[in-house]
């Protein structure tokens, strides 16, 4: 049986102000992984090989607005530097310290991170249109 737990929208916005705060608490803009192979256990780094492309955030990274929702600001394309198949992606701070472990997938797969195409090519430019973390 899985439990559900459902938070007030106050408890919501203060973790998505937590979840800020400590993708801004180093000198250098937070990072978005898209990493190919297995999700690693707990909140492991990827192994440098499996890390398809790296996209800086701003700085800050974001806002959060009333209905408890990470807003990510702009996130500039990023050149794609392995060929893979993306299979999860990992939130980091600018210091390299995993925040989140996301999951990859296509539109309408309910994954956090959704991808017109999870084979990435050498070369290739990725571009994020919009991103939000939603507090559950």
């Amino acid at each position: 049986m899985t439990d559900v737990i459902q938070y007030a929208l106050a408890v919501k916005v203060s973790r998505a102000h937590a979840v800020l705060a400590a993708l801004d608490g180093n000198d250098a803009p937070a990072k978005l992984l898209i990493c190919s192979g297995l999700t690693p256990a707990g909140l492991a780094m990827p192994l440098p090989e499996n890390v398809l492309v790296t996209l800086g955030l701003a700085k800050p990274a974001g806002a959060v607005n009333d209905a408890a929702e990470l807003v990510l600001g702009n996130i500039p394309e990023a050149m794609i530097t392995d060929a893979g198949t993306a299979a999860w992606a990992q939130l980091q701070t600018g210091g390299g310290v995993p925040i989140a472990n996301l999951s990859v997938g296509l539109p309408g797969s309910g994954a956090a991170v959704l991808l017109s195409s999870m084979a990435l090519d050498v070369g290739s430019l990725l571009r994020i249109k919009t991103a939000k973390l939603i507090e559950p």
